[in-house]
């Protein structure tokens, strides 16, 4: 095929352009390091350097505001970028020079490095300099006639504060620099010559052009070139040291107005509180740092200086306040996937909810081990417009993925016991066995079928099902109306142990417990409250209230419902206290089945105790005595005898007929045998998973077998022999056995788990294992707090940000945030560069457009080739 004339032309053009754009790289990078220095100004917030820099990029003034170019913002920090480049080259020259053979030297007094130190002293001076001139003005403060004593005394607290912190800095450099100088001053250190490291091969020319005395002293120039502060031209002329110790003093202030407004950022975003509000000026973020600025005379100082400026940026738009959360986000997930990429397994849990914005949000957490401490950190919080298991789980996959996290690694699966999730065919579970080509272990979670035996037990029953059914309608009388309420909290706060009632959840692991809890301790309280309602004197209820709180009052008076009440409040006790335990992240999997055990045997112990269960039958009799209840006859109305038909009984008068304490003893029973049979089944099924594993604790280490070690030399990946297993077991057993618990085993791995690889990967394994999705639900909690009905309209890659910074708040709270303002300025240097090439792109395509016309192409070539140049 023939190419048109015109065609190229745009190929030589395009050419031109990329060594253009090389060009211009070059020119930025010489920019940034010689072009900078060559003026007093170049750096300084109060100049007019970003013009400069963009005329000699384009040759054109252009005015930029922040919220067109945020690289403006960042232009006060470029030295900063500078430095770091310096560093890195300084790094490569040096490691360059590490093939070359030592020769013998002697150590001197560096007066180069001296000269950067008192430039150091210099820049700490200045920023003192700059604090009494706030000082003077605090003095013409004082005489005025309008002063405010108490902002005058915070002020001058602030200036005080801040003149300490110079002062300590100042005295820590010099007290550093001589100590430094009286080291070296009588030091000599003479190196001998040591051997050729390539005596065995040939030298080529590039070693014997690094071993050349040119060579190093070429580098030695060029390292003393790249510290601009030693500098020949530098040190000889003070002017321009004054300049630079003006300069570097500026820098400073502007990192430390970064650090804190990011530290501002962190603590909003920890609290789980908003940005921004209408009008702007009113958000959290910018109050914040007005009242910051109340108390810190050098932040106001620095406020007050931008607005005098030519460009008068604050980093405090809506761009910059995304960006911090961003980064405080972004660096909290590297962290947590540094985490896990460093541990030898990890276990999945998802779990799924609705927002406010009527948005399906999956949370996935990863359970880990660092230094053999159990870690389950939020990994994502996603939207997916569907709850199919396959969907559910290429969502996870995608997510490992794209965070660089290895599916090898995966050993375990916490989901709750929906059949999307848990299901054996089509569920989460069964798709990602078939994803990854191999069986993971599937631990249901412990917590959502303990609190699913608990209501299926108490389903089992009608009197136990009207019971919570009434519960629920105590609670709606009286949060249905605020006068009713009012009267409820006016007896409730007169009463020391008085709570107020809750209503039931089925979501919420302790909301029965809670809600029995309450009614228990607010008994009198509650009947109090009823009578004053139905009374005659009270005006301000009508005839259907007061009907209504005379049969809730004689409900709550009844003798069944106080003997339900009492035994159901024992029982979720004892259930509501394993659902805490198993709440707790450090818990593994042995210790939450050894609690689960315990508990089944307690239920067990109460089902078999007939003293215990009358007992409670004696306590309700006590307790409904003061209301004058015939209990004998309520039980004969509420349960009279039905006698049955002939035609399923022939002799029905010879039909059991169960007294008022069996009948309440056997329906005890009944509710006592359905949660045993339930958590037994639970253990059943766990036991059987982990049948090679319960040897492991310490009461039970001296039962572990060569048949235990060559069965988890199959599951656990990663053991290279089972009788070295074994071994290593016999040598660490005694020292497991004298650990009262699983904690203890911890610390023991930490002193000596590198002298016992297969055991501490055994036991990382084993902590590895998943017990509940509860770090979900708390995920769930604070989306709840975080995404409420003002900020529905937050987008999912900013919640997923605020969600971990709240969650994860202790690494939060360990975030360097001097770092993160370098990697700030970082970004927004590469960001500088590329908005100056492409600008020069823009320049380059008008050029090309003018020379199709100068060769006089036809109209439609000029078009063709306008569209193809852009």
């Amino acid at each position: 095929m023939k190419r048109s004339y015109g065609e190229g032309i745009e190929n030589h053009s395009i050419k031109k352009y990329f060594k253009k754009a090389s060009e211009n790289e070059v020119i930025l990078t010489r920019m940034s390091t010689n072009d900078v220095d060559s003026s007093n100004d170049s750096l300084s917030l109060a100049t007019n350097t970003q013009s400069i820099v963009f005329q000699n990029i384009s040759n054109k003034d252009e005015t930029i505001v922040e919220s067109s170019t945020p690289m403006i913002e960042n232009r006060d920090l470029v030295r900063s970028g500078e430095q770091t480049n310096e560093s890195t080259a300084e790094i490569s020259s040096t490691s360059s020079l590490e093939m070359i053979p030592s020769t013998t030297t002697t150590n001197v007094v560096n007066n180069n490095q001296y000269s950067f130190d008192v430039d150091q002293i210099g820049v700490k001076l200045r920023l003192i300099e700059q604090l009494i001139g706030s000082c003077q003005d605090l003095i013409k403060q004082s005489t005025s006639i309008d002063l405010c004593i108490e902002t005058f005394a915070k002020n001058s607290n602030g200036f005080a504060d801040a003149l300490i912190q110079a002062g300590t800095e100042l005295n820590c450099l010099c007290t550093n620099i001589v100590s430094t100088i009286e080291s070296n001053r009588n030091k000599i250190t003479i190196t001998e010559r040591e051997e050729d490291k390539m005596v065995n091969r040939d030298p080529g020319k590039l070693d014997t052009h690094f071993s050349s005395v040119t060579h190093r002293s070429s580098v030695e120039r060029y390292l003393n070139y790249k510290t601009k502060n030693v500098n020949i031209d530098l040190m000889l002329d003070s002017s321009r040291r004054k300049a630079n110790q003006e300069q570097e003093s500026i820098l400073q202030l502007n990192k430390q107005v970064i650090v804190t407004l990011l530290d501002s950022a962190r603590y909003l975003v920890k609290q789980g509180l908003a940005f921004r509000r209408e009008p702007e000026s009113q958000g959290n973020f910018i109050q914040l740092i007005n009242l910051l600025r109340r108390s810190n005379i050098t932040l106001n100082d620095w406020f007050s200086q931008a607005k005098l400026q030519k460009y008068q940026v604050s980093y405090m738009s809506k761009r910059s306040q995304d960006e911090y959360i961003q980064l405080l986000g972004a660096a909290i997930e590297h962290q947590i996937v540094n985490e896990i990429n460093h541990s030898p397994f990890i276990s999945i849990l998802i779990d799924s909810t609705p927002d406010l914005s009527h948005r399906e949000m999956y949370s996935i957490v990863i359970r880990y081990t660092y230094n053999y401490q159990v870690k389950e950190r939020l990994l994502s919080l996603q939207e997916l417009a569907s709850k199919v298991g396959e969907d559910i789980c290429q969502l996870l996959l995608d997510t490992l993925g794209r965070k660089g996290i290895s599916t090898d690694k995966i050993v375990g699966q916490c989901y709750d016991n929906s059949p999307n999730m848990s299901g054996v065919n089509k569920g989460v579970q069964a798709c990602i066995n078939k994803k990854l080509n191999r069986q993971i272990m599937h631990i249901p979670c412990e917590a959502h079928s303990s609190n699913l035996a608990v209501e299926h037990a108490c389903d089992c029953s009608t009197e136990f099902v009207n019971l919570f059914m009434f519960l629920e309608e105590l609670y709606n009388f009286f949060t249905s109306s605020v006068k009713r309420y009012y009267v409820l909290r006016d007896a409730l706060e007169k009463s020391t142990f008085g709570l107020t009632v809750k209503s039931l959840s089925e979501t919420r692991w302790n909301a029965n417990y809670e809600s029995l809890h309450c009614v228990v301790e607010s008994h009198h309280e509650i009947l109090d409250c009823l009578e004053s309602i139905e009374s005659i004197e009270s005006k301000e209820f009508d005839k259907e209230t007061k009907a209504q709180a005379k049969n809730i009052r004689n409900k709550l008076m009844s003798y069944e419902f106080v003997v339900l009440l009492k035994f159901m409040v024992h029982v979720t006790r004892t259930t509501n206290s394993l659902t805490i335990h198993l709440q707790t992240k450090e818990l593994d999997i042995l210790s939450s089945l050894e609690l689960m055990t315990n508990t089944n045997k307690l239920i067990q112990k109460m089902r078999n105790d007939d003293e215990a269960l009358k007992s409670i039958l004696l306590i309700a009799e006590k307790l409904v005595e003061p209301f004058n209840i015939d209990i004998d006859q309520e039980f004969n109305r509420l349960h009279r005898l039905r006698q049955r038909s002939r035609r399923i009984d022939e002799n029905p008068l010879t039909a059991v007929q169960l007294t008022r304490e069996a009948f309440y003893v056997k329906l005890f029973r009944q509710i006592l045998d359905h949660l045993y049979v339930a958590y037994n089944d639970y253990l059943q099924v766990m036991t059987e998973k982990l049948r090679y594993f319960h040897n492991l604790t310490p009461n039970r280490i001296q039962q572990l077998t060569i048949n235990d070690c060559k069965q988890m030399y199959k599951i656990v990946p990663g053991l290279s022999s089972d009788d070295l297993l074994f071994t290593e077991f016999e040598l660490l057993r005694d020292s497991i056995e004298q650990g009262e618990n699983m904690e203890n085993v911890v610390g023991l791995l930490q002193k000596s788990g590198h002298l016992y690889p297969r055991v501490a990967k055994v036991y990382n394994f084993l902590f590895t294992l998943p017990i509940t999705t509860a770090t979900n639900e708390r995920c769930f909690s604070k989306l709840k707090l975080i995404k409420n009905h003002l900020r529905t309209t937050l987008k999912n890659e900013r919640i997923e940000y605020l969600i971990l910074c709240s969650t994860e708040n202790d690494l939060l709270d360990d975030l360097d945030l001097t770092k993160l303002a370098d990697e700030w300025v970082r970004y927004f240097l590469s960001l500088f560069a590329y908005n100056a090439i492409e600008r020069n792109t823009f320049e380059l395509i008008f050029t090309f457009a003018s020379f199709s016309t100068v060769l006089g192409t036809n109209e439609r070539s000029k078009s063709q080739n306008w569209s193809n140049a852009k």
